[in-house]
């Protein structure tokens, strides 16, 4: 293969932005160890080293959606990533720790910490997802505060991109400010805002620069909406 960057959306790309992992929810550290605190109940979930090593610390652990494929997971390591696929109707936390011991190079174990009880059987909630688009690729999110809710719908009518996740992260977005990227590949939407900051006027106004999808404010639920709230559930 060849590689080039890409300026059909960023004309002024010039290579030196980091390349974010999408979907992240642990860095293994003390030998190839991680505890991963999800959404919901009976889902938290520990990761060890089969061999404890420093080797194993910085190891990304990243959720990937894989829509359709039941109470399954699917778990790979390159060396670098512990990458789990899994489906967000369907696949448990148990089903996860089953794949991530089978898979060999880290041990799967229940957090208790947070949730005494936590016996496994709670979906894997991906960790920055507040919506996923449905019917002619639209979906309404609708973060904690007022002036904030908005949809988006795909800028191209049609169901082509269906059960796109939309996550919202802080990750390098600073002040009233929204940096909005779409990976085909994963199937996701980010949006990085500044939870001190960034309002829903900005990261409409972003989505729409961005191109894939369109995005409005919503009033079904807030009458007076007009964007001024903050983006703070990050």
């Amino acid at each position: 293969f060849t590689a080039a960057l890409d300026a059909t959306v960023d004309a002024l790309n010039d290579g030196t932005g980091l390349v974010a992992p999408v979907g992240v929810v642990a860095t293994t550290a003390g030998g190839g160890s991680a505890t991963i605190t999800l959404a919901g109940d009976n889902n938290d979930l520990r990761i060890d080293a089969v061999m404890p090593d420093p080797i194993l610390d910085d190891i990304d652990v990243v959720f990937v959606h894989n829509p359709g494929i039941g109470d399954a997971a699917v778990v790979t390591f390159s060396g670098v990533t512990l990458s789990i696929e899994f489906d967000p109707l369907a696949t448990t936390a148990g089903t996860v720790i089953a794949e991530i011991d089978a898979q060999g190079t880290f041990i799967g174990t229940l957090d208790f910490t947070a949730d005494p009880t936590n016996d496994g059987t709670g979906l894997i909630s991906p960790l920055g997802t507040v919506a996923t688009t449905l019917g002619v690729a639209s979906a309404s999110i609708a973060p904690t505060g007022l002036n904030t809710d908005f949809t988006i719908t795909s800028a191209v009518p049609g169901p082509g991109l269906d059960n796109i996740d939309v996550a919202l992260v802080n990750n390098t977005a600073t002040g009233d400010q929204a940096i909005v990227t779409f990976d085909a590949v994963v199937g996701i939407l980010i949006v990085d805002v500044d939870p001190t900051a960034t309002t829903a006027n900005t990261v409409v106004a972003e989505i729409d620069a961005e191109g894939t999808f369109t995005a409005a404010l919503d009033t079904t639920a807030d009458p007076t909406n007009d964007g001024s709230g903050l983006i703070a559930d990050v």
